[in-house]
């Protein structure tokens, strides 16, 4: 798939013989219209989640162990959809500390690494947060050479304008990264 997004200018992603969606290689992999495209081309981390009020805000408490806060209009989308949406991230987009919460970094998740992969100019891990679920994330020009070591805490920070929503029944997008 990393091909049709360097050689084309439009591309059609199709599914079982139907058209998910057609769009510049950029759309397709920033804006996935569907589950199926957004795993289809490159990866894509999902995680459930259930819209919950807290403090007056709505916040979608997700499966991974952490609270995403929202704003007005994307609560009220994912409210109107049945509240229990499918939250999506891109390896790229989570970001890896040392240290614990930070309300600035957005959402955090506390993790352990069970892999990493050293490719270059490029360190691919495999993280498990507290409550099992599994994120793939990815650093770039790691620092020193060195890698994060396997069974090592770690936070996983998830930036809400990096955050993708989809309708967990149907598979398509609600919202999220513009």
């Amino acid at each position: 798939q990393e091909e049709a997004l360097v050689i084309s200018d439009r591309i059609a992603v199709m599914n079982a013989g139907v058209v998910e969606q057609i769009g510049t290689p950029w759309e397709i992999y920033q804006r996935p219209q569907t589950v199926f495209v957004a795993g289809f081309v490159g990866h894509m981390n999902f995680v459930e989640g259930m819209l919950e009020r807290r403090d007056a805000k709505t916040s979608i408490r997700l499966d991974a162990g952490a609270f995403l806060p929202l704003t007005a209009s994307t609560a009220q989308l994912l409210e109107e959809t049945g509240g229990a949406p499918l939250v999506g991230v891109r390896p790229e987009d989570i970001e890896i500390f040392d240290e614990g919460p930070d309300p600035e970094r957005g959402t955090t998740l506390a993790c352990t690494v069970i892999k990493s992969s050293f490719t270059g100019s490029l360190v691919k891990y495999t993280l498990k947060t507290d409550s099992g679920v599994i994120l793939l994330a990815e650093r770039y020009r790691p620092i020193h050479g060195g890698t994060i070591p396997v069974g090592r805490p770690v936070f996983a920070h998830l930036g809400s304008e990096n955050v993708h929503y989809f309708d967990k029944e149907k598979g398509m997008r609600i919202g999220g990264r513009r």
